[in-house]
């Protein structure tokens, strides 16, 4: 019995240790195995950009390409997960759905009204010898209440007379009221714009204010001997962190002129200061007669994930980090 359990105990002894190896190996490809990305720039006519990143091995990878109405591809192994050409399809098949599920509607809506206009025919007829009675029955009504308005009218006519002498004459004191409301409609719409333009120099104020605020904390910061050793310590894990990030090969050749052969001169003396760094990787041909910029560039590099999360987490840990965020936030 206890070497049965025993036996039970290892097996999931050794499928636990088969899980935290297979996280830890999953962990590790994430962090250690590089990103790498290439990028190919071409101008003769027009610009192109055209790129790859690949991730895994080359198991993972994103194409695009700018030129051409910015497509780009995203491939698994073999299949294209996702791509800028199946979200034209899917667009495309969403409009055609939504175009017949109207014509559906459409077609629902006329035969129902043909229904309709069936019933309302038949319901027509069926009431017509109705509406026969009915019509007889309102004309003798009407010619009684035309009597009757016959005889009113007939009595107001009497009394006009005697009601004209009644009637209030226009004062001028109204047309004066009526001048003075208009006026003060004018003063409040010139208020409101007042108002309006008080507010916005306010805002711009508000804004100017708080761009000063802003400006002096970090004038502060900089001058405050506690927070000095903070932008030396961000400063050198930034320029640590693109050194990583810098590609590890550059080749370009271009040719340029601007016209003008002093300037194009000029130009030349100052790149080539440079050329001991490059390596005679990048190649720059002057054109001393016409105003031209042509040429091909080639960027080529990697990106470790864990350098990226070593140095984030190695900023945000730092105790004189923290205060500063804590200040501003």
């Amino acid at each position: 019995m206890l070497g049965v359990i025993g036996l039970i105990l290892k097996i999931i002894l050794y499928i636990i240790l088969g899980i935290l190896g297979v996280v830890l190996l999953l962990l590790s490809l994430v962090l250690f195995v590089p990103l790498r990305y290439l990028v190919n720039v071409n101008k003769m006519d027009d610009l192109e950009v055209r790129g790859k990143v690949s991730w895994l091995f080359g198991l993972i990878r994103f194409y695009f390409d700018v030129l051409e109405g910015n497509t780009y591809k995203v491939k698994v192994l073999i299949f294209t997960v996702k791509s800028s050409e199946k979200d034209i399809e899917d667009a495309d098949k969403k409009t055609k759905t939504v175009k017949k599920t109207k014509k559906r509607k459409k077609t629902k809506m006329t035969k129902s009204a043909k229904t309709d206009r069936s019933k309302t025919k038949a319901s027509i007829i069926s009431d017509s010898n109705r509406t026969v009675i009915k019509e007889d029955a309102k004309e003798d009504a009407k010619d009684s209440i035309n009597e009757a308005r016959k005889e009113d009218v007939a009595k107001k006519v009497m009394h006009t007379g005697s009601n004209a002498d009644k009637q209030p004459h226009k004062d001028p004191k109204t047309d004066f009221d009526n001048k003075s409301i208009s006026k003060k409609q004018i003063d409040q719409k010139e208020k409101a714009s007042e108002s309006t333009k008080d507010k916005d120099k306010t805002n711009q104020g508000s804004l100017i204010e708080s761009i000063k605020n802003s400006y002096n904390n970090i004038k502060s910061i900089w001058q405050d001997d506690a927070y000095k050793g903070v932008v030396k310590f961000v400063l050198g894990n930034v320029f640590k962190l693109l050194k990583s990030i810098k590609p590890r090969k550059i080749r370009a050749d271009i040719v340029f002129g601007t016209g003008d052969p002093a300037t194009t001169g000029y130009i030349i003396g100052g790149i080539s200061v440079f050329y001991g760094i490059t390596d005679g990787h990048i190649v720059v041909i002057p054109d001393f007669l016409e105003k031209t910029f042509s040429g091909t560039i080639m960027v080529k590099g990697r990106v470790f994930l864990f350098v990226l999360l070593y140095y984030g987490i190695r900023t945000y840990l730092d105790k004189r980090v923290r205060m500063v965020i804590k200040k501003f936030s």
